[in-house]
């Protein structure tokens, strides 16, 4: 418990100190994956409703599984949590009447698995994703809450990187166009 409160202190500071999204989220799982005792992690985020899913980190306790391109996931798992917006948190995977016929789940051997929505503006814009395969509840309702605490914390985070991104799109395009007016 104090380890997870030290992370989430960490995380908000973290969150508030830049406006870098990548360098944010590379920290912010690395540190997820060492507190929950995760194989793995990983945080997709979508640019806008419809678009595609895109892996914008992802860490493991094996930096081969990242490097070597076999970072599988349950997509079963993760589909369900931007589809409904909430949080799945499994003990066992292979058990689990919701996940256990799912292809990913057996293929991969998935044990333990938590999953969180990002949400902004009431919209699923990403998801942490994190797992275990060797072990059975190696995340708790603790886990969950914490890491759905992390998550909100990120999407405000992520909403204020993405209007920075936008007014500086609007800035150049005006500062172009001014350029152009005074060059005629």
């Amino acid at each position: 418990a104090k380890g997870q409160l030290a992370l989430l202190l960490k995380t908000s500071r973290l969150l508030c100190s830049t406006l870098d999204t990548q360098a944010v989220l590379d920290n912010l799982m690395s540190q997820v994956v060492q507190v929950l005792g995760a194989e793995r992690g990983v945080v997709m985020l979508r640019e806008e409703a419809g678009g595609e899913w895109q892996t914008r980190t992802a860490c493991a306790l094996n930096p081969e599984e990242i490097a070597d391109d076999q970072f599988k996931m349950s997509r079963g798992v993760i589909d369900r949590v931007c589809q409904e917006g909430v949080s799945v948190l499994t003990s066992d995977a292979l058990l689990d009447s919701r996940f256990r016929n799912q292809a990913s789940v057996n293929l991969y051997n998935r044990r333990s698995i938590l999953c969180v929505p990002i949400v902004i503006s009431q919209r699923v814009l990403g998801i942490i994703y994190v797992d275990h395969r060797l072990s059975s509840g190696a995340f708790d309702e603790d886990a969950r809450e914490l890491l759905e605490g992390i998550a909100n914390q990120a999407a405000v985070a992520l909403e204020n990187a993405l209007l920075y991104e936008t007014l500086q799109r609007v800035h150049e395009t005006s500062m172009a166009a001014a350029r152009q007016e005074l060059a005629a």
